[in-house]
């Protein structure tokens, strides 16, 4: 007698199964997300068939347009809609760590051995600080200062209206290893 039911339940159960699996696969054909892409668009200036990766910088997307950096020969922004090209700037060595938006006001550093800030409405050059190494940091931007940090381990401060220098830090390196890159300055309590 318990094994008679024993057997029943084991069939109800993958009777259930069954159903179960069958709600779920319809349930999963009528939910389907789809992708279709609008346009596409190379952001460099001119066909590239080295071994560098040119794409690091994050897209900075507004509700007009769409700003992306390429890591051999500059940034552009391009209008969200259509994709055709607004403006470019060309920068040697492109443009790898990442940009800030505010306002208008764009502020980037460049492999060029430079840090940037520029209109972001017509691409028009502000005012450029000599870093005198290539910038790998995405900046910070905070209370009208921009910080950032180079290449050759050294933490910036700038007055982000004229570009002034207010301060850097030269952190002494304890080994002659490095790993290229940099991460974005943090700032809490004045620190």
């Amino acid at each position: 007698m318990v094994k008679a039911f024993f057997i029943v339940a084991v069939l109800f159960f993958l009777q259930g199964c069954s159903y179960l699996q069958s709600e779920i696969g319809t349930r999963m054909q009528a939910r389907q997300f789809v992708v279709d892409k609008k346009w596409v668009r190379n952001t460099l200036s001119a066909d590239h068939l080295g071994f560098r990766h040119p794409h690091r910088m994050t897209p900075i997307v507004t509700d007009t347009m769409i700003i992306q950096g390429n890591g051999l020969d500059g940034l552009a922004a391009y209008d969200r809609e259509s994709g055709h090209e607004l403006w470019r700037i060309h920068i040697k060595g492109g443009v790898e760590a990442g940009a800030v938006l505010a306002g208008q006001n764009l502020f980037f550093g460049g492999s060029d051995g430079f840090f940037y800030s520029v209109n972001s409405q017509n691409g028009e050059i502000k005012w450029q600080f000599p870093v005198r190494a290539e910038v790998l940091s995405r900046p910070t931007l905070l209370q009208n200062k921009v910080y950032f940090i180079a290449g050759n381990n050294r933490l910036f401060s700038l007055a982000a209206e004229d570009g002034k220098l207010l301060w850097s830090y030269s952190r002494q390196e304890g080994s002659i290893l490095s790993i290229r890159g940099g991460s974005q300055p943090t700032i809490s309590h004045n620190k």
